[in-house]
């Protein structure tokens, strides 16, 4: 197994749950395993050092999809941000139906704008012990884009 991806040597394209515990990566979910992640649904990450869960580093991934339908975050002390780089709404996760995030120190925002308003299934939303937590949808720059509209129209749990 090569040491820069731990993903590789793994057949993975079935996986319908993964749990990362004491991952020694900075990006949980790195861009090189997307499209073996493709039926994933449900994604847990704890007791971690990672500073982002999916590093998003190629533009052409623009439209892709995980059938995501769980994330669960928690003790996760260095998370900085959840979706890195997806200002231009690179990827969906249209069957996102619940997420829980705990005990995130660093973390100042749960989804970027341009994902929020295509996570339309979300149905339950708990965040508990994030500390500098600011925002649960990142507020779009005032200066060069005009406000933006979105809703959870399924969401029955907020906590």
């Amino acid at each position: 197994m090569a040491a820069s991806n731990p993903y590789m040597a793994l057949k993975i394209h079935q996986l319908k749950t993964l749990k990362l515990v004491n991952c020694i990566e900075s990006n949980a979910i790195p861009t090189v395993v997307f499209s073996s992640l493709k039926n994933l649904e449900e994604l847990e990450v704890s007791s971690t050092n990672v500073e982002v869960i999916f590093g998003i580093m190629e533009a052409d991934m623009k439209g892709y999809t995980l059938r995501l339908k769980k994330m669960t975050l928690d003790n996760l002390p260095n998370l900085i941000q959840v979706w890195d780089k997806d200002r231009e709404g690179i990827l969906s996760f249209q069957n996102l139906q619940e997420v829980l995030v705990a005990n995130c120190e660093k973390l100042k925002t749960v989804f970027p704008t341009e994902l929020a308003k295509r996570i339309v299934k979300l149905e339950k939303l708990e965040i508990r012990h994030c500390e500098v937590l600011q925002e649960i949808v990142e507020e779009a720059n005032a200066i060069t884009e005009e406000p933006t509209e979105f809703s959870f129209p399924h969401l029955t749990s907020l906590n």
